[in-house]
């Protein structure tokens, strides 16, 4: 499992596919945009198809890297495996 560098709760987000709209002649029709808080400032980042796919490979490699997402399932899950209860096999 991941090591935190922080106390923030992990939450899913939405990739928003959005049009370029004032493309240049070699950029991207599209992108995905991620809304993200950073020290309490929100902050839109955008996407490429190519970065999307180069952080979901890097994802896949390093899977130990990803934090957990937080919620009550994910609570109880971790309970349960530190506690070593066996609640269904």
């Amino acid at each position: 499992m991941a090591v935190k560098l922080s106390k923030t709760k992990v939450k899913t987000g939405y990739l928003i596919p959005v049009y370029n709209l004032k493309r240049e002649a070699s950029a991207n029709e599209m992108y995905y945009a991620l809304w993200v808080k950073k020290k309490d400032r929100d902050k839109c980042l955008l996407f490429t198809e190519h970065e999307i796919h180069t952080a979901t490979m890097r994802a896949k490699r390093n899977k130990e890297d990803i934090p957990e997402r937080t919620g009550i399932l994910s609570s109880i899950k971790r309970w349960i495996l530190n506690t070593g209860i066996a609640v269904w096999e």
